[in-house]
């Protein structure tokens, strides 16, 4: 990991990366946690990404962006 880092206040929680192949990975909660909770996180997490073998090609934003929000 290039980078982290995590933080919040009074009931969320957050976590940033920038992972050594320029991936950034931004995850908030509506929770507090402790540094044991950021741990696991970024373990896991690295371990996923590290499994993605095959990314898109092109933007999925404009895919996403465009699609209603659930309850809405």
């Amino acid at each position: 990991m290039e980078w982290s880092y995590t933080g919040g206040m009074q009931g969320t929680s957050s976590l940033l990366a920038r992972l050594p192949t320029g991936f950034i990975v931004a995850l908030v909660t509506d929770t507090s946690r402790d540094g044991r909770f950021f741990s696991d996180l970024r373990s896991s997490l690295l371990g996923a990404v590290k499994d993605i073998d095959q990314w898109p090609e092109q933007d999925l934003f404009p895919v996403w962006s465009s699609t209603p929000a659930a309850g809405h």
